[in-house]
């Protein structure tokens, strides 16, 4: 991308107030239109003035340049520092990461464990019910089978001679009803 030599002499200071070609003799003038800054013909300049302006911009480069080493050592130096910093705030989240990753491997085992404990509980929850289970069926049949039996005995004992009494009799009730008066007797009274 090429400058504008005002550009080029906006950042260098030491060019202002200089053209920026050289003559030793004065030649017509050209137009150049905005690109001609200086609209003077320049005079002739000696060799003295030359070597004098080119050591004075060859030592503001030198000190540029010595500024700019400066600034970058002190700016390599500031990366180094924050790289550091930065390296060990890694390896410390890294330490901590890896604490909490063992943590949870320890959290993770002792729930293991206790569903492991949970599960043998239900297991021998099981094997109450089912023991129960046995003992009961057992006690249903042993009185099922004591029931038949029992049944069995009575049924095959032979008839006992039982007593038999004979029946009383009964007296019959009697209910004696007055006889019907004629009309017009009237009924004696009693007493």
């Amino acid at each position: 991308m090429a400058k504008s030599p005002e550009e080029i002499r906006q950042k260098f200071d030491i060019f202002m107030g200089h053209s920026e070609t050289i003559r030793s003799e004065p030649t017509p003038e050209i137009d150049l239109g905005p690109q001609q800054p200086h609209h003077e013909v320049m005079t002739s300049i000696t060799r003295e003035e030359l070597d004098a302006k080119l050591d004075a911009v060859r030592s503001d480069g030198r000190a540029t340049a010595a500024e700019m080493k400066g600034q970058m050592s002190d700016l390599r130096a500031d990366v180094a520092a924050q790289t550091n910093h930065l390296e060990a705030q890694f390896h410390q989240l890294r330490a901590d990461i890896t604490a909490l990753v063992g943590g949870v491997g320890q959290s993770v085992a002792r729930i293991e464990g206790r569903i492991d404990g949970v599960e043998g509980k239900i297991d021998g929850l099981k094997s109450s019910i089912s023991m129960l289970q046995f003992i009961v069926g057992a006690a249903l049949a042993a009185a099922a089978v004591w029931v038949g039996y029992q049944q069995l005995r009575i049924a095959q004992a032979p008839p006992a001679a039982t007593q038999t009494t004979a029946p009383v009799p009964v007296q019959p009730i009697v209910i004696q009803v007055p006889a019907p008066v004629p009309s017009g007797q009237t009924q004696p009274a009693q007493k």
